[in-house]
């Protein structure tokens, strides 16, 4: 039973994969990876002049090698010119039979005045590409059982003329900050649009996979209760083709020193999962898990393989330009 009920898993998402309009993976820690999330975010650095941010993803590990995303992004300034640079890598594996690496350069520019001490809006693009690859010797196929019994040597009968292809990838984005530091209620958001080519790709020559562009809002506030304590309402809304997601959560973090902090995150991704997250903030550190808890109809086949998902952030202090 385990067995058919894991080949009939692959198969769905080998189906969704290969026949329909491919969807980017997403991440529960969007808000810790801006410049994944906007090119406008990049280079907005609090208390820095440099930030690296790594993530690791995993979801569904029981059916095979499950799903698993992976992704570095790297954004800088210099003092207060309007321009900032960065870029990010991110690869996402399914099961070791699709992958999906992209690699983009990030730059923003600040609309309003560096020195403005009460808000920034800046506008960014980003532009990179995506390669993508697929495995057919890990799939299988009718034409290669006999008699009920699988030979992996006879042919699966399928006509694939690529495996892999380099796809354009590119992005553009706006975003407004609140910054004054006498307001209690520090309001924020943004927009984004990505994949504006919808970049193409055809594995069997018939069949033909597009990257609809995916458009992503996003808002919230910061709002300091004291000087130790605040709290974080937000929500995230994006759409890719016929897929949406609505993403609504707040976090709440804590100082106890200067030097040290805690954040605890509570969200929920509609009709999909509850998220909880938790980070500790040393001096120059951040140190983030999530754990998603399924609510999907899927919860019933994945048996307890939710999401579990890493992340570290290090903005080093002082000058570096």
């Amino acid at each position: 039973m385990k067995q058919i009920i894991l080949f009939l898993f692959t198969t769905t998402l080998v189906f969704i994969s290969m026949h329909s309009h491919a969807q980017d993976s997403h991440l529960s820690q969007w808000k810790e990876n801006p410049v994944l999330l906007n090119p406008a975010e990049t280079g907005r650095i609090i208390d820095g002049e440099v930030r690296i941010i790594a993530t690791y993803r995993s979801q569904w590990g029981n059916f095979g090698s499950g799903i698993t995303t992976t992704a570095i992004s790297f954004d800088m300034k210099r003092g207060k010119r309007k321009m900032t640079y960065g870029g990010y890598l991110k690869s996402s594996n399914l099961a070791n039979i699709f992958t999906n690496t992209s690699f983009v350069g990030s730059a923003a520019y600040e609309i309003t005045k560096p020195s403005n001490k009460k808000y920034h809006i800046k506008t960014g693009v980003q532009i990179g590409g995506a390669y993508k690859r697929f495995d057919q010797n890990k799939l299988t196929f009718d034409n290669q059982y006999n008699n009920g019994n699988f030979d992996s040597d006879l042919p699966n009968g399928e006509n694939f003329v690529v495996e892999s292809k380099l796809l354009p990838e590119t992005a553009i984005g706006f975003s407004y900050y609140n910054t004054y530091k006498k307001n209690k209620l520090k309001p924020f958001g943004g927009f984004s649009a990505s994949h504006l080519t919808k970049p193409k790709i055809s594995y069997s020559g018939e069949m033909i996979t597009s990257t609809p562009a995916k458009w992503s809002g996003y808002a919230g506030s910061i709002i300091e209760l004291d000087k130790w304590f605040t709290i974080t309402p937000y929500a995230l809304y994006m759409k890719q083709g016929s897929a949406t997601e609505l993403f609504a959560g707040i976090a709440t973090n804590y100082r106890f020193n200067i030097d040290v902090s805690a954040v605890l995150d509570i969200g929920y991704r509609n009709k999909d999962a509850a998220i909880i997250q938790a980070g500790i903030n040393i001096r120059d550190s951040w140190y983030r898990i999530s754990y998603d808890i399924n609510t999907s109809p899927l919860k019933n086949f994945i048996r307890g393989s939710n999401a579990l998902e890493f992340s570290v952030t290090v903005i080093p202090k002082g000058r570096f330009f």
